[in-house]
This record gives C-alpha cells, structure tokens and sequence, in this order.
C-alpha cells in the first residue's frame, strides 16, 4: 500500500452520496444561470415595443434588480461549495483518501473553505437587504450592494488564505485530509473555529435573531406594512426570505457535529457525511426554491406554479 494514500474504507458509500449532492446542486445552478442568461439575451433582442408587450417583463426586472444581485452572490457561493465537494468523487473512484495533501486536496480544501464562508455571507446579505426592506422601510442601492458584496469576498480570500500563508507551521500542512474530505486539518483545530466555524455560527444567530424581528414587526397590526407587503417589491421580499431559512436548515446538522467536536465529542465520520450531504444540498434547494416562485419557469412546467410579482418599486 502507497504510505502516501489510506483506504476510505466504511466511508466510501457517504462520500458517494456527498459526491451525487453535490453534483446536484452544481448541475442546478450552472442550468439556473445558463437559462437566466438566455432568458436576458432573448429579451435584448425584442423590438422596443415588443419589449412593452412582453408577458414577462416581471421576471426580468426581476434579473435585473437588486433581490437578483443578492440571490446570484448567495449561489456563487454555493457553486464553488459544490465543485470543492464533487472532488470527492476523485477519492472515491480511486477507493483512497491522501494522507499527504497533493494538488487536487488542497484545491477541494481551498474551494470548500470559500464556498462554506461565502455561502454564509451570501446568506447574511439577503437577511439583511430583506430586514432593511420590511423592517425598516429602506432598500439598499445596487452601488451599496455591490460594495458589500466586494468587501464580503475580499474577507472570504483573508480568510481562505490567511491559513496556509501566515498560520501554517514547517512540516504541518493546514489543508488535508479532514474526515471525508479535504479541509483544515485536525492539527489546526482551533482555526477551524476562527476561521470558519465561528462565522458560520454568528450568520445563523443573526438570521435567526432577523426572522424574529421580521415575525414581531409583521405579527403587529399595521396598515402600511401591510400595503407594503401587498406591493411587487413586498410579494418579493417574502419570497427572498426563504433563501436565509434554506441555509439555517442545511448547516444545522454540520453545525451540530462541529459543536460536539469542539466540546471534545467526536461523532463518528459517518455522522459527518450525513450532515454533509444536507449542506451540499443548499445550491439544489436554493435553485429549487427560485424555480418554484418565479414566474420564469413557470411557463416550462406542466403544471400551476403560485406566481410571486417581482417588480421594482
């Protein structure tokens, strides 16, 4: 047997099924954005009056509005999530995981790094845009989201690389071999925390300490939030507040197996996959969520689809 490799053992069939999950999610948002894309390009070449007259003009404002710009950062962050956990398909296929980390580990361990934290961000960026809107009766601007969302992957790359660049110690690689995959790894423990763990964990509570602040306002006798909520812009806001309850639900199990490694209880690596699969699944059940609330599939399914106005106002 290779010393550079060890066999993945009882492992194979859950890192199989990340592999499937995460497939699923990339294949969901490269079709998603491939029709998004098409979908702009075929209006582009519409006369000005048949623009006018176009039954869909709704679902490209929509492409071309501020909810669109949150919602396609979230997914970029999904996508680079769900390449770094397709690589498990090359140990899988091979029936060997890396003791030593080689080219192909550390970019899975790099893509799994930014996507987790970017996916996390993304999250946080929705609630907040959402919380501004139906809170606070305020929108951001597209030059102010845009900003953020530059800072947000600026901070995504520090701390991607602040790892292997600054943390790292001779003889000790930051990213291999981590259950079943690639990722920081076990000698790095507490870095697992304050470079990832602690922010996944923070977005969660703040979109969880959001909803309830949505809840409250909503829940209160209002007139003019509820016109605002009957309004384009209000039928959307509803909509785009699934996407932070989407992540909460998939990182909950992940989050539950990281708690009880900190706390210095290990769960079996099966345990991990699990909680792996669920997360790998945020990209399909994102895409999932959009395609089932837009009116711009509708048209593609054989059946009724309930239509959410998405017009700016």
């Amino acid at each position: 047997m290779d010393s550079q490799w060890q066999p993945i053992g009882d492992r194979r069939d859950g890192m199989l099924a990340v592999t499937v999950a995460a497939t699923l999610s990339f294949l969901s948002i490269v079709s998603l954005f491939s029709f998004c894309i098409f979908y702009i390009r075929s209006h582009q070449k519409l006369s000005p009056i048949e623009r006018l007259n176009n039954e869909n003009n709704r679902a490209i404002k929509f492409l071309t509005s501020d909810y669109f710009i949150t919602f396609a950062n979230l997914i970029a962050g999904d996508l680079l999530q769900s390449i770094g956990f397709m690589i498990d398909a090359a140990w899988v296929a091979r029936n060997q995981l890396p003791r030593i980390p080689n080219h192909t580990c550390t970019a899975q361990a790099l893509l799994i790094q930014i996507g987790d934290t970017a996916s996390a961000f993304g999250s946080l960026l929705v609630g907040v845009h959402i919380t501004q809107i139906l809170v606070f009766s305020h929108r951001f601007s597209k030059r102010t989201l845009y900003l953020c969302i530059a800072f947000e992957w600026i901070v995504v790359g520090i701390l991607a690389g602040m790892g292997p660049a600054v943390v790292q110690k001779p003889g000790i690689p930051f990213f291999g071999l981590a259950g079943g995959w690639c990722w920081i790894t076990s000698s790095y423990q507490s870095m697992r925390l304050w470079l990832h763990y602690i922010f996944i964990f923070v977005v969660a509570l703040i979109n969880l300490i959001q909803y309830t602040i949505i809840f409250i306002k909503l829940a209160r006798p209002n007139p003019a939030i509820g016109e605002r909520l009957g309004s384009a812009p209000g039928s959307a806001s509803k909509v785009m507040l699934i996407y932070p309850l989407v992540y909460i639900i998939t990182i909950l199990p992940l989050s539950c197996f990281r708690i009880a490694a900190l706390a210095g209880h290990p769960w079996s690596v099966q345990v991990q996959l699990g909680a792996g699969v669920i997360f790998t699944l945020s990209g399909f059940a994102n895409c999932v969520v959009y395609a089932f609330t837009r009116k711009l599939v509708r048209g593609l399914l054989p059946f009724q689809l309930v239509e959410f106005s998405c017009e700016e106002g």
